[in-house]
């Protein structure tokens, strides 16, 4: 990142901005701008803050690119700053939306999460929805031993009762499983337990 500089202008105000943009500018102390050069160094000075929050927010933990202009826009830098500071992120390789909608299904799966949950989870974050696909399909196919691990944990090997059926198949589909896959893993442990028990 190039040196920064203040510049202080006539009524009190501050911008921070680069050497570079100083020696562009052509800068110097007890000058006067015209309206257009004003614009031009709140613009770039607006640009290097933005890019600048950026790299901390992306260096404290991966985000979206959603995610990233939200926080800029919450944090009072300038909307247009903010999406040319996300396109600076993307160029630089800091932001990638594929990557990250990779990780947080990878995440949330390893947490027991089934694909709908962790299609909520990517949609909440502003993940679009190419790469939250293409996350999801990169997966490994392993719901089904995601669920029967779930479905073991929470019976211990007993036959379970109708109302607790109800009440850990509404809890699975809460976590993300289809009803279709709920179905299917409890109908394999309640299998499973008749062939123990014969």
């Amino acid at each position: 990142m190039p040196e920064r500089v203040y510049v202080h202008l006539e009524g009190g105000e501050r911008l921070r901005v680069s050497l570079s943009d100083v020696t562009e500018l052509g800068l110097r102390a007890g000058m006067d701008l015209d309206e257009a050069e004003l614009a031009s160094l709140r613009s770039r000075s607006a640009a290097a803050s933005a890019r600048e929050r950026s790299l901390n927010l992306l260096g404290r933990r991966q985000m979206s690119r959603a995610e990233l202009i939200r926080k800029l826009r919450d944090k009072g830098e300038d909307p247009q700053a903010a999406e040319a500071a996300a396109d600076a992120m993307e160029r630089l390789g800091a932001l990638d939306d594929a990557e990250y909608a990779a990780s947080v299904a990878r995440h949330y799966t390893r947490m027991g999460y089934g694909p709908g949950r962790v299609r909520a989870e990517l949609a909440r974050r502003g993940v679009d929805r190419q790469d939250w696909d293409g996350a999801l399909d990169a997966l490994p196919e392993e719901n089904g031993g995601t669920l029967a691990a779930l479905i073991e944990k929470k019976l211990r090997g007993r036959t379970p009762e109708e109302k607790d059926v109800k009440k850990l198949r509404d809890s699975l589909i809460r976590r993300g499983f289809s009803p279709r896959e709920v179905r299917r893993a409890l109908s394999c442990y309640s299998e499973k337990i008749q062939e123990e028990e014969e």
